[in-house]
């Protein structure tokens, strides 16, 4: 009996523990959650601990969405951020992400498409821009920045634009738009 609680305190600790680690590794944001079928993985688990340190393990994992559910914790993890204002109010949800700056690390820019973007979740907007290399320099500097539109009017300034989401968690915000070219960040697997 005294082996059985020793073993149950270790456990509590090692959780204890564990959720402070990661507290230095990621943010919580309770209460709130995003609607998207893009993931990297979706798991079901006891707890929200151990969404987190699936999200951890994971090499392009940059944030997880969490919801109760009946059966527990329903995990997807994202190789994208989710902007804070695009998250909906949500009792039974959470939103985690990384907020070590070098978590993108693995990532790389994907070649440009021409006439795309994201039509919301911007997290930036530079006018004035002569030049797309000055609109990724931008985003490079941003470590929540996923993507970029440089948008060229014909009769006003060139636009940057940052998003704080890539193309696939976006869904149907990705859409055609005649005067941008969209470039986004990718996981080097």
């Amino acid at each position: 009996m005294r082996v059985i609680g020793l073993l149950l305190f270790a456990i509590i600790v090692c959780e204890i523990r564990c959720e402070a680690i990661n507290n230095e590794i990621f943010h919580k944001v309770q209460g709130s959650y995003f609607s998207t079928n893009h993931s990297l993985s979706v798991e079901t688990f006891r707890s929200q601990l151990q969404c987190v340190l699936l999200c951890q393990r994971q090499k392009c994992c940059l944030s997880v969405l969490i919801r109760q559910e009946t059966e527990g914790f329903s995990c997807r993890t994202l190789d994208s951020f989710i902007p804070i204002n695009a998250l909906v109010h949500d009792a039974m949800g959470s939103y985690v992400y990384k907020t070590d700056p070098s978590a993108a690390a693995a990532f790389t820019w994907k070649d440009p498409v021409n006439h795309m973007a994201i039509l919301k979740f911007n997290i930036g907007r530079i006018t004035g821009v002569n030049d797309v290399n000055l609109c990724l320099k931008k985003c490079i500097a941003n470590p929540y920045c996923m993507s970029i539109e440089f948008v060229v009017f014909e009769s006003k300034p060139k636009t940057c634009l940052m998003n704080g989401i890539s193309s696939k968690a976006a869904g149907s915000a990705y859409q055609n738009y005649t005067f941008a070219k969209f470039q986004e960040k990718t996981c080097i697997v």
